[in-house]
């Protein structure tokens, strides 16, 4: 029995090794596959960086013409289809699906209209092949591009494609990444799931031969043994538990209790087993001593279990946030507001924690400060600082440091929470700095009344490296709008700093001495005189208003398209160096002459003047005009230059206003019936004149109702007629006429209904 029992020991432990390395080939075989998800990941994020590059220095290319925009744009491409092959290569394993062949397909067209779509638009000024053959770019091979530089036409970036065209990169990048992940998964699980059976099967047929030869040996040496012996030796060999009533002696009733308590333990430590197969990890089992080979095994086994299948939570846990933090980035990734509130309420939610806060770095470079994006459940508001300074406090400490903080013993009164049951202090605190490549973008605060996991943290930090890349990316789109807004709102001031910078352009060229010292001013200058001039041309070319630009002696120097069409000529050449004299218009020429030059001799604007123009050929037309002074870098007047609107329409219809108005009152100023309209306040809108001979008045601007009436003031008039009760209804009413009361009129009063734009009511009295 010894020798059999050893023979079981060894090889249970040869299959306890042989299953220990087996399960290590697995772990070493996820790991991998783990590894090389990782290694996707990172070459979907670097991919998405490098076409955001291209796609953000296109657009500056565009606006600023920095030749260096387009050549960082040029090799963010080439690198762009560096990564597409890598992370396609990576992906070789899987090629074989049909959907994720399908995804790459889609990826590959996107990515050469991107190309081509950026390669146009660095093309604009068409000098694209000039550089790509200056800097030797092409050296490699034309296959390094996304774009095919025969292909790239010459014209303005179209901002609205590309960036649709950005975006679909992204979500088919994201989809991509997703079923690649799902294979990953798949493939994992397949050899989680592997049984090893086989292994079972070999073992316990060696088990069998084993304990098969050692019963044989044992049957030839104890065949003088008692048939009774013999029974319960074969019982305890099936495993079964002999019954203890039979007469053996005390030798053998031993060996048979031992034999029990062995059948005993094997069938605990099998139903351990299937507990612990199903999953329950907290079964008790308990060894019979330290020696306990099969028991500590099954201990140790279960451990291993427990935390194999801990890392499996933890890793899924990891994955679906991931996966959640993703969609959130990419669904408010142009909207910094809404994506800081996003990130830190379900980072805080998904943590299971309290409090948060995220912080993002503004500022210039030397000037950098921390500024509050968005914060969750903190009780008391003061606490929350808006700004916080480099190295102040916890937060710009660990922005100095860039490395993660954690804390448990928390003594501050800034992380209180509160609770439906009171208020306590957090557990643990961490702060994360938010880095993209070394670059610091952020820092995020967590407070939990429980002690926050290592795995938490490091989750903390690895979707950090995701939510910097989304700031960073938030915040050139930022300030890109901010650019735009600053350039629209210089619209003005470009007009009046062009001439000015030409003029400062002169001096400095004709004094060399000046020239040598502020020749790095002079660029600078030169750079923003381009941009403005750039914009100045935009609004040059509108077809709306006239805006035309004059010098001392009212003779053009700048146009608007507008100008020149109504001219009826075909470039604007044509109109510098004229006037208004020029193109014919007598009369209007003579009048433009003299109120330009009266605002070059005073300063003066006009403002809104309204200007009636008389055409060769019979039209009328009128305009809205506003010209101002134009002055020099020394604030000296150099011209004039003015904005004139077509008010055709509108004027037209005022004309037919007044002419009605006109027949109206001369209708009424010659009929015998009375008619007087007041406001609420008594004043007298309008009066025939058969009222004012009656009264013994003359038609004044300023006339009230006791001007005209006599005998009740206007307040006892309207409480008489009931003021409210007569809107849009007639009411019979008598009024004396005159100081003497020598006439009495009857009237029919009636009060509109509807309202003036002032907010006021007409009240109308007509003469029965």
């Amino acid at each position: 029995f010894v020798l059999l029992l050893l023979s079981g020991l060894v090889v249970w432990f040869a299959f306890f090794v042989t299953m220990n390395y087996l399960q290590r080939q697995r772990e070493q075989q996820i790991l991998e596959l783990s590894d090389l998800r990782e290694k996707l990941k990172d070459q979907k994020d670097m991919l998405i960086e490098e076409l955001q590059t291209s796609y953000s220095k296109a657009l500056l290319f565009n606006t600023l013409r920095k030749e260096s925009d387009r050549i960082q744009a040029i090799y963010s491409l080439r690198n762009t289809k560096k990564l597409a092959i890598d992370y396609r290569q990576t992906a070789i394993p899987y090629a074989a699906d049909q959907n994720l062949s399908q995804a790459f397909d889609d990826l590959h067209g996107l990515l050469s209209d991107f190309g081509l779509r950026v390669g146009e638009a660095i093309n604009s000024d068409g000098k694209l092949a000039t550089v790509l053959a200056a800097d030797h770019i092409e050296a490699d091979s034309v296959e390094a591009f996304l774009f095919n530089p025969s292909e790239v036409k010459r014209q303005e970036a179209d901002t609205r494609a590309l960036e649709t065209l950005f975006e679909k990169i992204r979500v088919q990048l994201f989809r991509t990444d997703n079923l690649l992940s799902a294979l990953i998964a798949q493939e994992i699980s397949g050899i989680r799931s592997k049984k090893q059976f086989g292994w079972y099967v070999l073992f316990g047929v060696l088990f069998i031969i084993i304990s098969g030869a050692l019963m044989f040996s044992l049957h030839r040496h104890l065949k003088q043994t008692e048939k009774n012996f013999y029974d319960l030796l074969s019982s305890v060999a099936r495993g079964e538990k002999p019954a203890m009533e039979r007469g053996h002696s005390r030798e053998f009733a031993s060996i048979f209790r031992a034999s029990r308590d062995i059948v005993n333990y094997l069938d605990e430590a099998s139903r351990f087993a299937r507990e612990i197969g199903d999953g329950h990890f907290d079964y008790g089992f308990d060894p019979k001593s330290e020696k306990d080979t099969l028991g500590n095994a099954l201990i140790e086994m279960r451990n291993r279990l427990q935390d194999v299948a801990r890392e499996d939570k933890i890793r899924n846990w990891v994955n679906e946030g991931q996966a959640r933090f993703g969609e959130i980035l990419r669904q408010y990734n142009n909207d910094l507001d809404k994506l800081g509130e996003h990130i830190i309420t379900n980072m805080v939610e998904y943590l299971g924690a309290n409090q948060g806060a995220l912080f993002i770095v503004k500022g210039e470079q030397g000037e950098e400060h921390l500024e509050l994006l968005s914060a969750y459940a903190y009780k008391r508001k003061k606490f929350i600082e808006k700004r916080i300074e480099i190295g102040e406090g916890l937060a710009g400490q660990v922005y100095v440091e860039g490395k993660t903080l954690f804390l448990k013993d928390i003594r501050t009164d800034h992380y209180d929470i509160a609770t439906g049951l009171g208020e306590s202090k957090p557990s643990s605190l961490v702060i994360v700095p938010l880095k993209e490549e070394e670059k610091i973008e952020g820092i995020i605060e967590i407070a939990s009344l429980d002690v926050l996991k290592p795995y938490q943290i490091e989750f903390i930090e690895s979707i950090g490296r995701s939510i910097a890349s989304s700031l960073s990316s938030g915040k050139v789109n930022s300030a890109i709008r901010k650019l735009l807004d600053e350039t629209q709102e210089r619209e003005e001031e470009m007009k009046a700093q062009e001439e000015e910078l030409r003029q400062n352009m002169e001096e400095l060229a004709a004094t060399q001495e000046q020239v040598e010292r502020r020749n790095k001013e002079l660029e600078e200058i030169q750079k923003k005189f381009d941009e403005e001039r750039i914009l100045l041309n935009a609004i040059l070319q509108s077809d709306f208003d006239r805006i035309y630009f004059k010098d001392k002696d009212s003779k053009f120097i700048r146009v608007s398209r507008s100008m020149v069409e109504l001219f009826g000529a075909k470039f604007e050449t044509e109109i510098i160096g004229k006037s208004d004299f020029d193109f014919g218009f007598e009369a209007h020429a003579k009048k433009a002459f003299e109120d330009e030059q009266k605002i070059i001799r005073t300063g003066v604007p006009i403002r809104d003047m309204v200007e009636k123009e008389q055409w060769d050929d019979g039209r009328i037309t009128w305009v809205s005009t506003t010209k101002n002074p134009l002055y020099d870098l020394d604030g000296k007047i150099i011209g004039t230059f003015g904005i004139s609107r077509d008010i055709t329409k509108s004027k037209l219809a005022e004309l037919e206003t007044m002419k009605s108005r006109s027949w109206l009152t001369r209708y009424f100023q010659y009929r015998p019936a009375g008619y007087v309209v007041f406001d609420q306040s008594g004043a007298v809108q309008f009066v025939t004149q058969s009222i004012l001979n009656a009264a013994g008045k003359e038609m004044e601007k300023t006339l009230h109702f006791h001007d005209l009436f006599t005998g009740a003031s206007f307040d006892e008039f309207l409480r008489k007629i009931d003021f409210e009760s007569v809107r849009d209804k007639e009411y019979d009413v008598e009024l004396s006429v005159g100081e003497n009361h020598e006439k009495t009129v009857n009237f029919v009063a009636m009060a509109e209904g509807q309202e003036n734009e002032d907010g006021s009511i007409n009240i109308f009295l007509i003469q029965k």
